[in-house]
């Protein structure tokens, strides 16, 4: 049989929390080398997300519009990210690693202290025990009453041990207790500011779906500035709308010089390029004090925009007000007055020979708009591949 003497439970249990405590520093150094890793590693992914950051900033601010501004809102939920990142590599390093380190060395001596001071107290409460146990024995050759005594005292020693006992088993407890709590603590400061900044990330995200899925599906739209330019663009330079398709024949009336539309066929062509510009200040009215006469329709014109004067191909316009040198007319048509482009008509031959140039600035004029149908005719012949026939003269 082994002479070592089995301990009672309290001293067993007491023993075991000093072991368990002593245990627990060298796992708590393990923990500071992995909160420390984590640390940097939460370091240096704010560091690239920031990068990120200022990447997605810089392209919101090139691009503007509701292009940037969503470009910008990715950024602000990233930098919210980075933020949590940096709350917690923060924590992960003070509350957690440096803790550790400043108090790994005092739980230590701590624990140490308490074995040292137990094993001393536990030796001489055992020989106090002791000596009452002697002083019992020795009492029973005294009488009753001196034996009796003796039996109260070592009663008494023996209680006082086992308070000493429990005592000193909850003050170990207690210092494992407290170290691992307090450690538990800073874990709890770290989670409540992750769980907000989270829920903050989380908030931003949600708001952000479905303005990012609309701009995903929105590759076709303009923005209205640029659309307001558009718009513009296509007042000025409007596209041809003919209601039936023609052909290249023409014939040219000797007195005016002016080429006209012939039948209809299966090929259509763009209108001819504007008057020449000239001055507006230039007095160019015919002997009709009240009309600047009368235009056909070489094509149709819609009219999309106000103010515009639509009309159909072959429609005759009365002029309010002739060209000035920026390819717009004035006139009434159907019981409508507008602007329409000054390509899309020319001079009606009847009124034309009745109403010959009175001054240079005709002539200059109508000899700008036969070079301009002259070229495009060409270029129409040219673009079909076959050279181009004029009417004879009649």
């Amino acid at each position: 049989m082994s002479s070592v003497k089995k301990l009672d439970p309290k001293t067993e249990a007491t023993f075991a929390c000093v072991q368990k405590a002593r245990n627990s520093t060298l796992l708590m150094l393990e923990l500071q080398k992995a909160a420390l890793v984590v640390s940097k590693q939460y370091a240096k992914l704010v560091e690239s997300e920031l990068a990120l950051v200022t990447a997605l900033n810089n392209i919101g601010q090139q691009q503007g519009g509701d292009i940037g501004d969503g470009y910008q809102k990715v950024a602000d939920v990233i930098n919210t990210e980075a933020g949590k990142q940096a709350v917690l590599a923060r924590s992960l390093q003070e509350e957690i690693a440096l803790y550790i380190g400043r108090t790994e060395k005092g739980d230590r001596m701590e624990i140490d202290q308490f074995e040292s001071d137990y094993k001393k107290v536990r030796g001489a409460v055992k020989a106090q025990i002791d000596k009452a146990e002697q002083q019992t024995k020795k009492a029973g050759k005294k009488g009753a009453a001196a034996l009796q005594q003796s039996i109260q005292d070592l009663n008494d020693k023996i209680k006082e041990g086992e308070n000493i006992k429990s005592d000193r088993l909850k003050h170990v407890v207690v210092i494992d207790r407290k170290k691992n709590c307090t450690l538990l603590g800073n874990f709890y400061t770290l989670m409540t500011h992750d769980n907000a900044l989270h829920n903050e990330a989380s908030a931003k995200i949600g708001s952000l779906l479905d303005p990012l899925k609309a701009l995903a599906g929105a590759q076709a739209t303009i923005p209205d500035k640029i659309q307001e330019l558009v718009t513009d663009a296509q007042r000025t330079f409007v596209a041809v709308q003919a209601d039936d398709n023609y052909n290249d024949s023409y014939s040219e009336d000797l007195n005016t010089y002016s080429p006209r539309l012939g039948a209809s066929s299966s090929q259509s062509s763009p209108p001819p390029p504007p008057f020449a510009s000239y001055s507006s200040t230039t007095d160019h009215s015919y002997s009709n004090e009240n009309s600047f006469g009368t235009v056909v329709a070489l094509y149709s014109y819609d009219g999309q925009q106000d103010g515009d004067l639509p009309f159909y191909e072959g429609d005759y316009i009365e002029l309010t007000a002739e060209d000035d040198g920026s390819g717009w007319m004035s006139g009434t048509c159907n019981g409508r007055s507008g602007v329409f482009p000054s390509s899309y008509v020319q001079m009606d031959t009847d009124d034309r020979c009745e109403q010959s140039p009175t001054n240079d600035v005709d002539l200059l004029r109508l000899e700008s708009l036969t070079c301009a149908l002259d070229k495009f005719v060409g270029a129409r012949a040219l673009k079909n591949g076959r050279p181009l026939i004029l009417a004879a003269p009649d």
